[in-house]
């Protein structure tokens, strides 16, 4: 997390997105809220076959998420699929992709989420399109149903 972040009364003077990976074993009271504008939790692991969540990570009961969304700062999912094989399968099946933005939009908003930042590794240059297509879609459908929801 970053502890460097300058301050003017009441407000901060950069934005600062700080990531929490989910194998770190913290009770949360190193994170520096007031360094920080939004908190991005690393993260939920998508099943490319299925466009339905693999792995969760505590997204839904980490007390750190509840605990920094009621300190003001903004709440990000990251999504996560890496893998060049894993990335061919997920963003070559338009059923798996859908259920997929309706299953991060709905995790998002269910946990007060102010965006989502997607992290896929390894994605074949010959899927460009249908990644571009994947996230155009999520931002519009991520906004529909948060206004002024973050995609990164």
């Amino acid at each position: 997390m970053v502890h460097s972040l300058r301050r003017q009364p009441g407000r901060l003077v950069k934005t600062v997105f700080g990531f929490y990976p989910y194998w770190i074993e913290s009770s949360g009271s190193d994170v520096r809220d007031d360094f920080l504008s939004q908190f991005c939790y690393f993260g939920c692991e998508v099943d490319p076959e299925t466009g339905t969540p693999a792995d969760l990570h505590e997204w839904n009961s980490l007390p750190l998420i509840d605990s920094m969304r009621q300190r003001g700062v903004g709440i990000i999912l990251a999504a996560f699929n890496f893998g060049m094989e894993r990335n061919r399968v997920l963003l070559s099946r338009p059923a798996a992709k859908e259920r997929w933005i309706d299953t991060l939009i709905a995790l998002c908003a269910a946990r007060g989420g102010r965006g989502v930042n997607i992290d896929f590794e390894i994605v074949p240059g010959g899927l460009r399109d249908s990644l571009t297509q994947f996230m155009a879609r999520l931002g519009s459908r991520l906004r529909e149903r948060i206004p002024g929801a973050q995609l990164s």
